[in-house]
């Protein structure tokens, strides 16, 4: 299916939505960030419901603390919430209160930093609640690392 997107068989969309049904009750996005001017360029997502996609375009994407460790990060590195940046270090903030909790709790998520280039990244994110997080870690980690060689690809085809 990723090696499909340059040539029009198949979308972002599309895979965002085989890897979400993949992990039920998980959030997938491919989302293109740009880190020096807080701005959202893309999301691509599935399983999450539009007005939580709308508030993070307009104002959650610059307050999440995530980004500073993604923006660390080399191109091509897989991580997962809990083991570099747990979100119970930001439970008081209102990135965690307003936008995490309310989606059913999706407080851990695992990531891969698919590229990156003058403060701008493109990221396959998955968001799961907490309590999935032991065998959603290990499974999301899997899949980002057999999927990075061709979403490599289809980035710049």
């Amino acid at each position: 299916m990723v090696d499909g997107i340059p040539f029009g068989a198949s979308s972002w969309g599309d895979v965002v939505t085989a890897i979400g049904a993949a992990l039920p009750g998980s959030f997938v996005a491919i989302q293109n960030a740009n880190f020096r001017t807080s701005q959202l360029n893309s999301f691509h997502s599935c399983n999450i419901a539009q007005e939580f996609l709308d508030s993070y375009r307009d104002h959650f994407a610059a307050l999440n603390p995530w980004e500073g460790y993604w923006f660390k990060v080399p191109a091509g590195k897989v991580a997962v919430s809990e083991e570099v940046a747990p979100a119970s270090l930001f439970r008081n903030t209102e990135f965690y209160n307003d936008w995490l909790i309310p989606q059913n709790n999706l407080a851990a998520a695992a990531g891969l930093k698919m590229a990156a280039e003058d403060g701008e990244t493109i990221r396959l994110l998955m968001h799961y609640p907490l309590k999935q997080s032991p065998a959603y870690d290990i499974a999301a980690v899997q899949l980002m690392e057999r999927l990075r060689g061709s979403l490599n690809r289809a980035m710049f085809l």
